[in-house]
């Protein structure tokens, strides 16, 4: 429920950020149907057990190192940076390179993440 973080993903023109939610698999229905988008356009990173539904869901599951086994088991990519450490920015990173648009990416963006 950090404001920091809240401030990070729109200063990085990320609008659709939810923090604290209590049902998880609700707030992702309201965002596929406000963006009239699918679950599997999702890369979702979990830390915890409310996220394993979600993540079984989504296209994409993602996590840091210190996440529950149970959600590195379902994982389909484990950051090796703690959450709160660069996780994020670790994967961030990632799918800028997969979609070759990590040299497009402005310095002053990546590095608030």
């Amino acid at each position: 429920t950090s404001q920091t973080v809240l401030k990070r993903f729109h200063a990085l023109g990320i609008p659709d950020v939810y923090l604290g939610v209590k049902d998880k698999p609700a707030a992702l229905e309201q965002l596929l149907v406000a963006k009239q988008a699918s679950s599997a356009q999702v890369l979702y990173m979990g830390d915890d057990m409310p996220d394993l539904e979600v993540m079984r869901k989504c296209l994409v599951a993602t996590c840091p190192a210190d996440a529950c086994e149970e959600v590195k088991a379902i994982s389909h990519y484990i950051s090796p940076k703690a959450g709160g450490k660069g996780c994020v920015r670790d994967v961030i990173e990632r799918v800028l390179k997969v979609q070759q648009k990590w040299s497009e990416t402005r310095d002053d963006k990546i590095a608030s993440i």
